[in-house]
């Protein structure tokens, strides 16, 4: 079994960023009550309540962490912690999400255990490590060594999470779908406007938005079910994506 012990914490860039933003928005908070003349009182409860605020927000952020050690895997989120040991692991693999703020999909490690629950390994994802194949194969490496000779894989388990490594999000599918479909329906509508064909004014905006989604969701579905086709890959592949 190896003996080192891994921690996966924000990245420095990140705290400080943070640090800075809270910063900010502190002095900009104390400078607004004082421009509007506020009594003392007001000011000391005004700031007091967003140096609170903010403090909360900081430590939820250097909390976050991951931490691999020959015993198992630790979780630590801001109000609770997770200990797992490696004989109740049966995956960790990396699945995609999407942001709606940012509007981007972004990649994160998650752990499989045998209670067919899913472990979201904090801090573990592609915003904060440069090499996140690297960190999440160290890992499959600790829990290889450390998940002992009675460790037996549960196939059940082991399919879901295979499912899930190579599955993209399903709102990430229909937007991109019906990106398509709108393409789709632009070049429908020019053909139309070209030869006169258009349908009633009323009719127009109900028609298009409704072949669109309709094209969305016909991708989402032949997406989901081309994924739910391909082979499930070894448990005990080393370098696949679920380990």
């Amino acid at each position: 079994m190896s003996p080192v012990t891994t921690t996966y914490r924000q990245s420095r860039k990140t705290v400080l960023g943070l640090t800075v933003a809270v910063l900010t928005a502190l002095l900009a908070a104390g400078y607004g009550v004082l421009d509007r003349q506020g009594s003392e009182r007001e000011v000391l409860l005004a700031l007091g309540l967003l140096t609170v605020l903010s403090g909360l927000v900081i430590i939820r952020f250097a909390r976050h962490a991951t931490v691999a050690s020959p015993a198992g895997l630790v979780a630590r989120s801001f109000l609770w912690s997770r200990r797992v040991p490696w004989s109740r692991v049966q995956a960790i693999v990396i699945e995609t999400t999407v942001s709606l703020r940012e509007q981007e999909e972004h990649e994160h490690a998650v752990a499989y255990l045998d209670t067919r629950r899913r472990l979201a390994l904090p801090v573990v994802n592609d915003k904060n490590l440069d090499a996140l194949p690297d960190a999440v194969e160290a890992l499959r490496q600790q829990w290889a060594a450390g998940r002992g000779s009675a460790w037996q894989p549960i196939e059940e388990v082991q399919r879901v999470a295979a499912h899930r490594a190579r599955r993209q999000s399903a709102l990430l599918l229909a937007v991109r779908w019906l990106k398509i479909g709108i393409g789709v329906m632009a070049g429908v509508w020019i053909v139309l406007i070209l030869l006169k064909a258009l349908p009633p004014m009323e009719l127009r905006l109900p028609i298009a938005l409704g072949a669109a989604a309709v094209i969305a969701i016909i991708g989402v579905v032949v997406e989901t079910v081309r994924a739910r086709s391909l082979p499930v890959p070894s448990a005990e592949e080393p370098s696949g994506r679920v380990g």
